[in-house]
């Protein structure tokens, strides 16, 4: 007899589950744990679905389809807005209400190893400084996104936007962010953050936008976007990335020897700082002098 919990996890992992499925699964999954599971936990998992995988190809027709059933009547009887509504109201819940939300926001991107942080509030702080409609996308993540805007006097600036559900996370990378920016001239400075309000649906019509042009990468169809986000404007790395000059064919032998000094210069300056980094893979961009 097979357990009616195989039945759910397995049909949780079908190769080709609904739409509706999908959307379910991906974005109840949006908010989780996944992301602190070490490497060898994060092998286990893919070992498992590769298990499920296997599985299903020894099954019929007819038990593919009653397991697409199973899946159908447990994770498809909310539509994606019925989980978001129910993840953004459990978080309310654990902080009170959205003003208390924010109001803890302050508190953590203000604490003792963020005193020189500039906090501004409202819409109309990040707007008045930021062309958020001309701005152009450069990638988004799971909770995130970046894009570089223009300065309404000038020059421009990368904004990495979160929903206030990470402001714990984002005012991590503050607080290590804006003190190497200051003390090392290969790392970028972090500029500003500010807690944005989208009352005025600016930033929701350019994710929109960003999606549908595919700009922007989803595993799922968005139908909603948060109300409420924490905002960092960051430096412009202005002289390009290795990449873009690996593409252009600019990038020779000693030139790459400089970018691996310039490079290894950043991270041990982090390191006498007993900050580490936990991305190196992708080539990073740099600023002018």
């Amino acid at each position: 007899m097979i357990r009616p919990d195989t039945l759910v996890a397995l049909s949780a992992l079908h190769p080709d589950p609904s739409v509706e499925v999908a959307q379910a699964l991906s974005l109840s999954s949006l908010y989780g744990i996944a992301d602190n599971f070490s490497e060898d936990e994060q092998q286990a998992i893919r070992d498992f679905r590769a298990a499920a995988r296997s599985c299903y190809s020894k099954l019929g027709k007819k038990a593919k389809a009653q397991l697409i059933e199973v899946g159908d009547s447990i994770f498809a009887q909310s539509t994606v807005e019925d989980v978001e509504k129910t993840h953004d109201e459990e978080t309310i819940d654990r902080a009170g209400t959205h003003e208390q939300f924010l109001g803890k926001c302050h508190q953590i991107l203000r604490g003792p190893s963020a005193q020189r942080t500039a906090l501004k509030n409202g819409a109309s702080s990040l707007e008045e400084e930021y062309d958020l409609r001309t701005g152009r996308w450069l990638g988004n993540g799971k909770w995130g996104w970046v894009m570089m805007a223009p300065k309404r006097h000038g020059g421009q600036a990368v904004l990495k936007m979160s929903d206030v559900h990470h402001a714990d996370v984002t005012a991590k990378e503050w607080i290590h962010g804006s003190k190497m920016g200051r003390g090392h001239r290969n790392i970028v400075e972090y500029l500003n953050v500010y807690l944005y309000g989208d009352e005025n649906q600016t930033f929701k019509k350019k994710l929109q936008d960003g999606y549908r042009d595919g700009k922007l990468k989803s595993d799922i169809q968005r139908k909603s976007f948060p109300t409420h986000y924490v905002c960092m404007t960051i430096e412009e790395m202005n002289c390009g990335s290795v990449q873009g000059w690996l593409d252009k064919e600019i990038l020779n032998p000693q030139g790459m020897m400089v970018v691996l000094q310039e490079v290894a210069a950043a991270l041990a300056y982090m390191h006498s700082n007993e900050i580490t980094h936990n991305d190196m893979k992708r080539p990073g961009g740099f600023r002018g002098t």
